[in-house]
């Protein structure tokens, strides 16, 4: 399968490419570029993107903030991090 993974420069985007990268073709994406350069907050960017790209099989989106941490010291500075 041709997968395409969307912040893969991240820590949850790096295991996603290591565990399937063995058995996939991976496709690793983020802002500053990796295999290609995407900014999910721009639409000409992913526009680009797949246009350059043509069919994937999969895409996996591993993008964004968030607190990792113990939930008990989740407070509410925390928690607004990943929203």
């Amino acid at each position: 399968m041709k997968i395409l993974i969307v912040g893969a420069s991240g820590t949850l985007g790096k295991a996603a490419a290591e565990e399937l990268g063995a058995r996939h073709d991976i496709i690793r994406a983020s802002r500053s570029g990796l295999d290609i350069a995407i900014d999910i907050g721009d639409a000409a960017s992913i526009e680009a993107a797949y246009k350059k790209l043509g069919t994937v099989d999969a895409v996996i989106s591993a993008v964004g903030n968030v607190h990792f941490g113990d939930l008990a010291d989740m407070d509410e500075e925390k928690y607004r991090i990943g929203i």
